[in-house]
């Protein structure tokens, strides 16, 4: 699960999400926008664990947008912990590798928020986290706030979009405004699978491409995976947070035992 804390959950918010996640019960939780949550001795992260029942770490990042990774310990296993590359991007990303039963090696999972101020910027950052995603042999997963539009989505309404989204998700000079999708083609280069897409398109439902972002009105929130892991996807759903984020939260499906 997915899920945007919209500038740090704070004031009542933080239980009006924590609801919401406790309703998935995800095995694993990917956090953006943890503003804030590196204060008092990561002691907002700390309330998260103890609400969630979840085991956690926060990735710092430059421009206090930090992200996350919380964990069932009961259903998988804590792994490898790096922030070394968090200064490649504006916002930084969390790493954890996990070990999950029914997987041959441990699976790297990444919380990602990549630049909302430009698509070629994103590009260049995405192009680092599909090397941290293939880390472990094949078993990798980025999930979170990739801010720009997937190729096969629908346009948004241009008119209803503020200025400084419009500037950073269509394409430079066109005079026509279309979306840009370079991040979604250098993912797809780097044998990701966008897998919204990837169901929507299987199971013919356009529904699954919904939009996430509340503002900007385009599928910001997005889970890729490598393929080898592609067998195991099952189930993609979002889940409103609204009033608490402006984002939907999303949830991904995987079952290891199809792998066999």
């Amino acid at each position: 699960m997915s899920v945007n804390l919209r500038y740090g959950a704070k004031d009542d918010a933080w239980p009006g999400l924590a609801g919401v996640i406790r309703d998935v019960a995800p095995q694993v939780l990917l956090l953006q926008e943890a503003v804030g949550w590196a204060n008092d001795d990561l002691a907002r992260l700390r309330v998260a664990e103890r609400d969630l029942g979840m085991r956690g770490a926060l990735a710092p990042s430059r421009t206090g947008f930090h992200t996350a990774i919380l964990i069932n310990e009961g259903s998988v296993g804590w792994g490898e912990w790096i922030t070394k590359y968090n200064h490649t991007s504006l916002h930084g990303h969390a790493e954890l590798t996990i070990t999950v039963p029914g997987l041959p090696r441990p699976l790297a999972v990444i919380s990602a928020h990549l630049s909302p101020y430009s698509a070629d910027t994103a590009a260049q950052e995405a192009q680092v986290l599909i090397g941290r995603a293939h880390k472990t042999g094949g078993y990798g997963l980025i999930g979170g706030d990739i801010n720009h539009i997937p190729p096969g989505d629908t346009e948004p309404p241009w008119d209803e979009v503020p200025a400084h989204d419009r500037s950073a998700r269509t394409v430079p000079g066109d005079p026509v405004l279309r979306a840009n999708h370079i991040v979604g083609q250098v993912l797809a280069r780097g044998d990701l699978v966008d897998v919204a897409a990837h169901l929507a398109d299987k199971h013919s439902d356009p529904g699954l491409r919904a939009w996430t972002g509340h503002i900007g009105k385009v599928r910001t929130d997005q889970v890729h995976i490598t393929k080898a892991l592609l067998p195991a996807l099952t189930g993609y759903r979002t889940a409103a947070t609204a009033p608490w984020s402006d984002h939907d939260a999303v949830v991904t499906v995987l079952d290891p035992a199809q792998l066999d």
